[in-house]
């Protein structure tokens, strides 16, 4: 796999992990519902290798 290709499959697990803890957390009440501006701000930045 190239270098690209494995960066977006760090970076997609990345962001599912993160959005899975945050949903966690919603519904046990221990913070609100974030706007979607504020969530897409809250998730891990996409950094691309040089090629």
């Amino acid at each position: 796999m190239s270098a690209i290709t494995l960066s977006v499959v760090a970076w997609r697990s990345a962001v599912w992990a993160y959005s899975t803890a945050e949903l966690v957390k919603v519904l046990a009440g221990e913070r609100p519902p974030p706007s979607v501006e504020e969530f897409i701000a809250e998730l891990p930045a996409f950094i691309c290798p040089d090629s």
